[in-house]
């Protein structure tokens, strides 16, 4: 997963004002998540048997996506199966990635559900 992808779309919503994602990003999630699936469907991001800084990079990204709630993440298993295993190797996940994570996921929808009422 890309992380400007990501901030691409948070920003659109938080600061740009917008209703909702375009359908070009969306299009792009649809082409990287199947993308990244493979890359952890074996282990882990790295294609290793042990959690790597590739992982930790993608976790901050795919946590904060699954909080935001804009993207169907039900159609990548691996991908849960994946986060939970990672979240489990790093120590005390919640207050170092979680809730931050869980704090930007609400400031999206909340940002969104105003501006779908302008």
């Amino acid at each position: 997963m890309h992380f400007f992808l990501l901030r691409y779309l948070q920003l659109a919503v938080l600061l740009g004002g917008a209703k909702s994602v375009s359908k070009q990003t969306m299009d792009k999630y649809e082409e990287i998540l199947p993308w990244v699936t493979g890359f952890v469907k074996s282990g882990y991001a790295a294609g290793t048997k042990h959690m790597t800084l590739a992982d930790l990079s993608l976790i901050s990204t795919y946590s904060t996506l699954k909080e935001m709630k804009c993207v169907d993440l039900r159609k990548y298993p691996f991908l849960e199966s994946w986060f939970q295993r990672c979240k489990t190797q790093i120590p005390d996940y919640d207050r170092v990635n979680g809730e931050g994570a869980e704090l930007m996921g609400t400031w999206y929808r909340k940002a969104k559900a105003a501006n779908n009422n302008q």
